[in-house]
């Protein structure tokens, strides 16, 4: 695969901007160019997004080719050093939809969640076979201790959406909600 020398970025600045792609996105060009059909693009009105609110269970917004679910926080008393935070001020998960080139679907975003969550939301976003990213520390000094957890991942919308309600699964109330078996 030739790569064309980007003013500013060295070798290594470019090893790690290249695995940004998607698998089916990295296919190197032929030797003369041709011109492609335009991908698809989404629209407000895509039927995907009725798909990641109805599985998600909470409505988003378009902005753009993107689809944004937020997932307030409202059921934790965050406070810092003694001092309450609300949830408005950015204690909340968020889920950013978008199509890829290759006409899959991609979803960037995080969890804020409590410490004692955090492993049981990375089992499921790995179960659902999403990459995480990071994990780190939400604030410093707060109570309770909150963590981020960013992922990515790629594959058809339902796939995605059902990842990510699963992995909501283990947060806030739902985490302690008694869970109803199937009827046998």
């Amino acid at each position: 695969m030739s790569v064309r020398r980007l003013p500013g970025l060295g070798r290594r600045a470019l090893m790690i901007l290249l695995p940004l792609g998607c698998g089916a996105c990295a296919v190197e060009p032929t030797t003369a160019p041709t011109t492609s059909p335009a991908a698809p693009t989404p629209s407000a009105v895509d039927p995907d997004w009725a798909t990641v609110a109805s599985v998600i269970g909470r409505p988003g917004a378009a902005h753009g080719d993107t689809y944004v679910v937020t997932v307030p926080r409202d059921d934790l008393d965050v406070s810092v050093e003694g001092m309450a935070v609300p949830t408005e001020a950015g204690i909340a998960s968020e889920f950013r939809f978008f199509r890829c080139t290759c006409g899959k679907m991609r979803v960037l975003g995080y969890f804020v969640v409590a410490d004692y969550e955090a492993n049981d939301v990375v089992d499921a976003l790995r179960q659902g076979h999403m990459i995480v990213s990071s994990m780190g520390p939400f604030l410093l000094y707060e109570r309770p201790r909150l963590m981020q957890v960013r992922f990515q991942g790629e594959d058809q919308t339902q796939v995605l959406a059902q990842a990510l309600r699963e992995a909501l699964r283990w947060t806030g109330k739902e985490r302690s909600a008694p869970q109803t078996l199937p009827a046998q």
